[in-house]
């Protein structure tokens, strides 16, 4: 491994996969951390869990090994937290892939009833004969799946409706065998354009440029008619890294269970900001003060720990809580500017709409770089999961307050601003 989870102390590993014959294979391995690797994986056979890999890292100071069962409770929930979040509800059943990353087909079972999720990435319309080609494709992939929940999204590069999807330009200036093609895709299928099916009258684009100022709604979702009704949203919303828009759906059902809270963790780009460093130390001296009777050693640091984090989450809160005020003030802003842009016919004011847009984006873009609050059970998902042999990854970051991320903020502030050289010596926490 790389990264931090090689510099943690302890590194817990704990496997449950099936095989292509059915067979079942587990084990753990506790890295000195006795007794949470067992447990970790009598939850996985607890709720049937297949084809994953845990891993739960975490740092102590020197002189700590063993941890009690307090803090093994707390791991587990972290565990809990994270396969929460990727819920262990649905069964991965086929997986079709596309070499040149044009499309990604899922065949997923949720509640026994099976959904087919395709990702869709179009040539552009300069190659029509490639487009055809790969709906054509995706035709005969998809064929065997005529009578299963379709939900199909994506780069489409092209329009379905001239007069109503596209601005600036020649409206009929599109791949007319291609879009003839797609169309009869929908027919065959009995898809429906949902954004278009809600928003009967609408405009609103998904890509644009700017020399010649053109814009079109390229990207859609298309899904099964007998879905539309399970569809409680859908959207297009402004990206912040991409020239195109995101598109959103909402699949609502009674059986579709919501997420829980995750845990906060530690931020560790509060290390720089002057404020919570003055915050610290003004705990510490105070602690030591409050606490200067305190004769039990592990509990006056037990103590010194809960106040220093009680500091930091009430900082931590107050500090998102502005940057959540100011990104909400710039993505209504943002939402403004994408639907003038769809009312406005001068290309003066278009591009000063989209220079200013391009600033908004880039001042959104600095405050996803910079949350302060975040849940603690952290995760990413290797979806290298051919033939169920390989188990997706799933890394979990438990709660600072048992001494995983806390504790070393703490012992090296305290040292260091026992010496008044807390800014030099930041790098080392």
């Amino acid at each position: 491994m790389q990264g931090p989870v090689s510099a943690c102390t302890y590194n817990t590993l704990v496997y449950r996969f099936t095989d292509k014959d059915g067979h079942t294979h587990d084990g753990y391995d506790d890295d000195r951390d006795y007794g949470i690797g067992s447990r970790i994986l009598d939850y996985l056979k607890e709720i049937d869990a297949h084809n994953i890999t845990i891993i739960s890292s975490r740092t102590l100071p020197s002189g700590t090994a063993k941890i009690g069962s307090r803090k093994n409770n707390i791991i587990l929930e972290g565990v809990k937290s994270a396969l929460r979040k990727i819920s262990t509800d649905y069964i991965l059943k086929e997986k079709i892939a596309d070499e040149n990353g044009r499309y990604l087909i899922l065949t997923v079972e949720i509640d026994n009833t099976d959904f087919v999720f395709v990702n869709y990435y179009a040539p552009t319309k300069n190659f029509e004969n490639d487009q055809i080609e790969y709906i054509e494709k995706l035709k005969i992939l998809l064929n065997e799946k005529l009578e299963q929940n379709l939900v199909l999204g994506g780069d489409f590069n092209t329009i379905l409706n001239p007069s109503l999807d596209k601005m600036g330009g020649s409206k009929y200036n599109t791949p007319v065998k291609y879009t003839s093609k797609l169309e009869d895709f929908i027919e065959e299928f009995d898809l429906c354009d949902i954004w278009r099916t809600k928003n009967v009258d609408s405009r609103l684009y998904t890509w644009r440029q700017r020399t010649p100022l053109i814009q079109c709604r390229l990207d859609f979702w298309l899904i099964s008619n007998f879905l539309s009704s399970s569809v409680t949203k859908t959207s297009i919303v402004p990206s912040i890294k991409s020239d195109h828009s995101l598109i959103k759906l909402t699949l609502s059902d009674e059986n579709f269970s919501e997420r829980g809270p995750g845990f906060w963790k530690f931020n560790s780009g509060l290390l720089t900001d002057k404020d919570y460093v003055d915050i610290v130390k003004n705990t510490l001296s105070e602690c030591d003060d409050k606490y200067q009777n305190l004769e039990n050693k592990n509990l006056k640091w037990d103590t010194i720990k809960s106040e220093i984090r009680g500091a930091t989450v009430k900082y931590s809160k107050y500090k998102n809580m502005k940057l959540r005020e100011r990104e909400s003030s710039l993505k209504k802003r943002q939402d403004e500017i994408q639907k003038n842009l769809s009312r406005t016919y001068l290309d003066k004011d278009i591009n000063t709409l989209l220079i200013e847009l391009d600033i908004v984006k880039e001042d959104l873009e600095q405050i996803t770089n910079n949350s302060f609050y975040c849940p603690a059970a952290d995760f990413a998902m290797n979806d290298h999961n051919d033939h169920a042999t390989h188990a997706p990854l799933v890394t979990a970051q438990l709660p600072p307050l048992i001494g995983v991320v806390i504790v070393i903020l703490v012992e090296n502030a305290y040292r260091c601003c026992k010496t008044s050289n807390y800014l030099k010596d930041k790098e080392k926490i």
